[in-house]
C-alpha cells in the first residue's frame, strides 16, 4: 500500500521535477537550483512502498508513432499499449548497432536494442504485431531477392571457376611439385566465396533453439539480429530451458544485451560436430508476444532473475479482450500506416548505407534527468522494501537510456544530441513500465521474502537470537548481502550492525522480535 506523502512524490517528481534542469547524483550534494525538497525527501526514504503506477505516458511517443498507435487501438479494439510498444520493439530491431550513446553513463555506450517481452491473452492482438513489423519484414525480403538475384549467380560463378582450378593445379602435381602459392592462394580465395555464399542477409530471426541463434549471428556481417516472433512462448521455453530437460541458455542473450563477445561450442549441425562460433560484438534485440503464462514462468524462473536477464527485459502484461469481429474488414488511416512505413525505412536505409554507428551525445540537462532517475530507483528504492528487487531496478536508467535512443531516432533524426524533453519522455515510459513489472513481481516475491524472513527468524533462534553473518552463511545458508536486504524489508524484525570482537571486524545479525 502507497502512502499518500509517497503517492505525492511520485506524482511531484513526474511534473515537478522535469521543470527545470536536475543535476544532483545523490541527496546529499545538493545544489540549492537543482532540485526540489520534495524530490530530495524521496530519495532519503528507507521505507517506500511499491510505487503506484500511472496512465500509459502515450504523450511521451512521437507523433509518428502516438498517431499510428492510436489509430490501430481504435481500428481493432485493443490497448494503445500494444501498438504502440510493438512500434518500439520494430524500431529497435530495425536501428540494430547503427544508432548509440556514449556519454551518459561513464565507460558505457549505450545502444538502441531492446528486449520486449508483452504478455496478453491469446487471440487478443498479437496479429497486431505483424501489421507493425510490416516494413521491417519487407525490406529484409527486398534484401534477400537482391541477393538471390544480384549477388549469389556471381559467387556461384567464381566458385565453380576456383574449383576448377584448383582440380587443375592438383591434376599438374603428377608432372611435378605443385605450386603452394597458386595452391594457398586459389584455397584462400574459395574460402572467401564459400563463406560469402554462407553469408545471412536477414534482420530478424523468429522462433529456433539458442545453438540456431548463434549460428545465425556468425552469418550476419554485424553479428546482430532482432528476435522477433508473435508467438514467442517457444524462444522463451528454448531460453529457460524449459522445453525437455535442457539447461538454462541465457548467456547468449546477456551478451546480446551489452554488446559482448561470445563463444559457441556446439557446431552448425547436431547431427555432426561442426564448427565452433566465435562471436566478438553481439547485438540482440526482441519483441516476443507471449501468453501470460509464459511471462510467469519468466517472472518465476530463478536463474533468469539471479543473473540479471530479467532486470534486462521491458515484460509489460497486458489487459486485453479476444477480438470483436463487426463482420467487415478492418481499415487503418493509409497516411498514418505510409508514414509509420517511411520511418522504419529511413532507419534501416540508413543503416545499411552508412554502415557505422550514428553516435549520440547527451546534454548535460538530459544525463541529469537520468542521473535523478537511477538514484530515485536504483540507490532510493532498493534500500527500503524494494531491497530484493535490486536486481530489476539495476537496470531501469540503461533501459531508459536505450528507449531515448529509440524516441530520438524517430523524434529528429538529424539532432545527434538527446534533448532534455526525450529524455524526460523516456523516463516517463520506463518508469510506467518498470512499475508494471514490480507489480507482476509483487504477490510472489513477498511469498518468497516471508519465507526466507521466518528461515532466517528459525536460524537466529537456534543461535540464541543472533549470530555472525560469516557463521550464518557456513551453517544456514543466508549471505550477509540477504541478511541485509531481509533487515531493510523487515526492521521490525531484524537488524544486521558491524562488531569488533578483538579480531577482524564482522556483522552480527539479530532477531528482534
Amino acid at each position: 500500500m502507497l502512502n499518500p506523502s509517497t503517492k505525492h512524490i511520485t506524482a511531484l517528481f513526474d511534473e515537478a521535477a522535469f521543470t527545470q534542469p536536475l543535476v544532483v547524483t545523490t541527496a546529499a550534494h545538493v545544489q540549492d537550483d537543482a532540485i526540489i525538497p520534495e524530490v530530495i525527501a524521496l530519495l532519503e526514504n528507507e521505507g517506500l512502498d511499491l510505487p503506484e503506477r500511472s496512465s500509459f505516458p502515450l504523450e511521451s511517443f512521437p507523433s509518428t508513432i502516438r498517431d499510428y498507435a492510436l489509430d490501430l487501438a481504435t481500428t481493432y479494439g485493443v490497448p494503445v499499449e500494444l501498438p504502440a510498444l510493438c512500434m518500439l520493439g520494430a524500431l529497435s530491431g530495425a536501428m540494430g548497432k547503427s544508432w548509440q550513446v556514449a556519454n551518459v553513463v561513464s565507460q558505457r555506450v549505450t545502444r538502441a536494442n531492446l528486449y520486449i517481452v508483452l504478455s496478453l491473452n491469446s487471440g487478443a492482438g498479437k496479429s497486431i504485431a505483424n501489421l507493425v513489423a510490416r516494413p521491417v519484414t519487407r525490406f529484409e525480403a527486398s534484401r534477400g531477392e537482391v541477393f538471390e538475384r544480384d549477388q549469389k549467380p556471381d559467387l556461384k560463378s567464381r566458385q565453380i571457376a576456383l574449383e576448377a582450378d584448383l582440380k587443375r593445379l592438383k591434376q599438374s602435381g603428377k608432372d611435378g611439385p605443385i605450386d603452394q602459392e597458386r595452391l594457398k592462394a586459389i584455397v584462400c580465395d574459395l574460402d572467401a566465396v564459400r563463406i560469402g555464399l554462407d553469408r545471412s542477409v536477414a534482420l530478424s530471426v523468429g522462433n529456433g533453439t539458442t545453438t540456431g541463434l548463434g549460428n545465425e549471428l556468425s552469418r550476419v556481417d554485424d553479428e546482430t539480429l532482432w528476435v522477433y516472433s508473435a508467438e514467442g512462448g517457444h524462444v522463451v521455453d528454448v531460453m529457460l530451458g524449459s522445453s525437455g530437460k535442457h539447461a538454462p541458455h541465457i548467456d547468449l542473450w546477456l551478451s546480446g544485451y551489452s554488446g559482448e563477445s561470445y563463444n559457441q561450442t556446439r557446431g552448425r549441425a547436431s547431427a555432426g560436430g561442426g564448427n565452433c562460433v566465435v562471436l566478438k560484438d553481439v547485438c540482440l534485440s526482441s519483441l516476443l508476444m507471449v501468453q501470460p503464462v509464459v511471462a510467469q514462468k519468466l517472472v518465476e524462473h530463478n536463474a533468469s532473475r539471479e543473473r540479471g536477464l530479467l532486470a534486462r527485459m521491458l515484460l509489460v502484461e497486458l489487459k486485453t479482450r479476444p477480438m470483436r469481429d463487426e463482420g467487415h474488414g478492418a481499415t487503418v488511416s493509409v497516411e498514418l500506416e505510409e508514414g509509420w512505413a517511411h520511418l522504419v525505412n529511413r532507419i534501416l536505409q540508413q543503416r545499411e548505407s552508412v554502415g557505422v554507428p550514428r553516435n549520440l551525445s547527451c546534454s548535460r540537462e538530459a544525463a541529469d534527468v537520468f542521473r535523478v532517475f537511477h538514484n530515485e530507483t536504483t540507490v532510493a528504492w532498493s534500500e527500503g522494501n524494494l531491497a530484493d528487487m535490486d536486481k530489476e531496478l539495476s537496470r531501469w536508467r540503461e533501459n531508459a537510456i536505450k528507449l531515448a535512443v529509440v524516441l530520438q531516432a524517430a523524434t529528429n533524426a538529424e539532432s545527434l544530441e538527446i534533448s532534455v524533453e526525450v529524455a524526460k519522455d523516456a523516463v516517463r515510459l520506463m518508469r510506467w513500465i518498470g512499475i508494471g513489472m514490480l507489480q507482476k513481481f509483487d504477490a510472489p516475491r513477498y511469498e518468497r521474502l516471508e519465507n526466507r524472513a521466518d528461515r532466517l527468524a528459525r536460524a537466529l533462534k537456534q543461535r540464541n537470537r543472533e549470530c555472525l553473518a560469516s557463521n550464518l552463511e557456513n551453517r544456514h545458508g543466508f549471505s550477509l548481502e540477504e541478511a541485509q536486504k531481509l533487515a531493510r524489508v523487515y526492521p521490525e524484525r531484524f537488524s544486521v550492525n558491524e562488531v569488533h570482537r578483538g579480531g577482524r571486524p564482522g556483522n552480527l545479525v539479530k532477531l528482534l522480535s
